[in-house]
């Protein structure tokens, strides 16, 4: 018998209407999931307020700001996606490319495209670094430098970790949750529903960065945010699977992670800071290195990118 299959045709519909209806569809199902993780972090004995008491200046359990970040990540980017793609295709997996694996050669190409790139972004961070707002924007800019600082501390708390079990549940709450929900919202989800309406698929990839970058909240790493959403993007399009960009991105997550197992958080962020305003650090050779990648996965992602 063949695959039963949810009919409802959405995938038929004109891009606009599409459009509008996962506009709808995203928020809908994100004031549906979002109460339904609180009422279970409450049974569970899960602080509810924990973000406001940070922010507010109060104590709050490491515990309960990570519940609270991966309830916001599954109900606002995962199950969203999940649930447009059954509407559109009838199927979970085939709409964002979560069924289309990638051979292992290739996902190895992924991390290494990551760790290539973080030279490249460093310096990145140290340009932004000098971008300002106008004098009229004076009052925007105070709310994003607050937002950054708000970021940063809740990272600070969130991120610490004494143990190997904390390590691992600091993995999957802030690196592999964010990676594969981010990958399957901005690209997954965007980018499909662009490509319907905009035929250049470079300026799709630009687009869908920036969005990625500005719903991030955080000034400090608005151009760093939108070159990782560009690489981000090409190889989403070239493998046309979900599990390239995601490995990318959970390395890039990663990384601080783990390095804040052996280091406090402001160690590992103030040495990545210093590092981004060493100008003599211009990473030519990162950049090329880059470039080359790129170059190359294009090549072998558009001939055979999936295991058979």
């Amino acid at each position: 018998m063949g695959e039963k299959r949810l009919v409802i045709k959405i995938g038929e519909w004109s891009p606009s209407a599409q459009f509008v209806a996962a506009l709808v569809c995203v928020p809908a199902v994100f004031l549906l999931a979002y109460p339904l993780f609180l009422l279970a972090g409450m049974v569970a004995g899960i602080d509810l307020d924990a973000f406001h008491n940070v922010i507010s200046g109060q104590e709050a359990a490491p515990g309960s700001l990570k519940y609270l970040q991966f309830a916001q990540h599954c109900s606002l980017f995962i199950l969203p996606v999940l649930v447009w793609s059954l509407l559109v295709e009838g199927r979970i997996a085939s709409y964002t490319g979560l069924n289309r694996f990638p051979r292992p050669e290739y996902i190895m190409l992924a991390v290494l495209m990551a760790l290539v790139i973080i030279p490249v972004n460093s310096y990145a961070t140290y340009l932004n670094a000098g971008l300002n707002l106008p004098e009229w924007l004076s009052g925007a800019e105070l709310w994003v430098d607050a937002r950054d600082d708000q970021a940063e501390l809740l990272t600070s708390l969130m991120i610490r970790s004494g143990s190997l079990s904390v390590l691992l549940v600091n993995l999957f709450v802030l690196a592999l949750i964010p990676a594969i929900g981010e990958e399957l919202f901005f690209r997954g989800l965007l980018i499909n529903l662009l490509r319907n309406m905009v035929k250049n698929h470079h300026l799709i990839i630009i687009m869908t960065a920036v969005v990625f970058s500005a719903l991030h909240f955080q000034f400090s790493g608005l151009i760093p945010r939108i070159l990782l959403g560009v690489v981000y993007g090409y190889l989403y399009i070239w493998s046309r699977s979900i599990w390239l960009p995601a490995v990318a991105h959970f390395i890039n997550n990663a990384i601080p992670v783990f390095f804040s197992r052996f280091h406090e958080w402001e160690t590992v962020s103030g040495t990545a800071t210093d590092l981004a305003a060493d100008k003599s650090l211009f990473p030519a050779v990162s950049v090329i290195a880059l470039a080359v990648l790129m170059l190359y996965s294009r090549r072998v992602l558009n001939s055979s990118p999936h295991s058979s």
